[in-house]
């Protein structure tokens, strides 16, 4: 299958999807404005999906134009490397979801993790071990803990009442945050300070810098997560838009701040005023008027 066609076959299956999320949208849901409530419940989809068909509609007609480069290419689409890695892909996400429904989503992840990072993407044992520990406990405290959602555990329900007990605790959130606030202000002192942090080395390795990069990122998700409790998530997206663009990215203070203020802004736009979904706001609740 050459680009050109394969570009084609994209644009119409995506249409079509795209229709049939419409006609879902409208089914027993108002897709305008609901007075005194605001958009109704299907208006999200029902309206993202309808840009989504103009575009595919658009990619077609320039297809038939022969506008883009792809739209006149006639080189295969993929080779067999690139067949073999999308198989294993769609494999090892069929047993993601399959493993969610059986023993649930966070030992799943657990297990896609580990094969996608060490075995099928062969990173480090350092940064493998540690984004397989980290991404769903960090899932787990995000739903679990600060918003108050339960994903599926299938049959491993039972080992999650030990942790229960133990994140509903007195003082679990608050020191969490805490140490979450000075772990994180550690490392960004360290490295953009460097009297207050470690000499480096000339021949400092890799492996060390990695590290640094995994505690930095954790320390970003602790605030993320544990801060949405205590004082809500517009504040704690503010914050962890500092670290993940600063500290992990190493952007311009410009950057930076525009990132600080555009990621709580638009999802305040988005999810509370566009879909009418309040999320937690904990200490600053009294700024939101709640």
């Amino acid at each position: 299958m050459s680009v050109r066609v394969a570009e084609l076959l994209m644009a119409i299956a995506l249409a079509l999807l795209s229709i049939a999320f419409m006609v879902k949208s409208t089914d027993g849901l108002s897709i305008w404005w609901v007075p005194e409530k605001g958009p109704g419940s299907g208006a999200w989809p029902f309206w993202l999906s309808v840009l989504m068909l103009l575009t595919c509609l658009t990619i077609i007609a320039r297809w038939v134009m022969r506008v883009t480069p792809q739209s006149r290419s006639e080189e295969p689409f993929m080779d067999a490397h690139a067949a073999q890695l999308l198989g294993i892909t769609v494999a090892a996400l069929f047993l993601l979801i399959l493993g969610t429904y059986y023993i649930g989503i966070y030992l799943s992840l657990f297990a896609f993790l580990f094969f996608y990072l060490k075995i099928f993407g062969r990173h480090s044992w350092t940064v493998s071990v540690a984004l397989t520990a980290a991404i769903p406990v960090g899932v787990f405290l995000l739903f679990e803990y600060a918003l108050t959602i339960p994903l599926p555990k299938g049959g491993s329900e039972t080992l999650f009442f030990p942790i229960y007990k133990l994140m509903y605790g007195k003082g679990f959130g608050i020191w969490s945050y805490i140490l979450a606030m000075a772990l994180g202000a550690a490392m960004l002192a360290a490295q953009y300070y460097p009297p207050l942090g470690p000499r480096p080395h000339p021949a400092e390795s890799p492996m060390s810098r990695e590290v640094v990069r995994v505690l930095l990122a954790s320390a970003a998700m602790l605030l993320l997560i544990f801060g949405t409790r205590y004082v809500g998530i517009y504040l704690s997206l503010f914050l962890f838009a500092l670290f993940a663009m600063k500290a992990l990215g190493r952007q311009s203070w410009l950057v930076t701040g525009a990132a600080m203020i555009a990621v709580p802004l638009l999802t305040y736009l988005i999810l509370e005023l566009g879909l009418g979904i309040s999320l937690p706001k904990g200490a600053t609740a009294p700024l939101f008027g709640a």
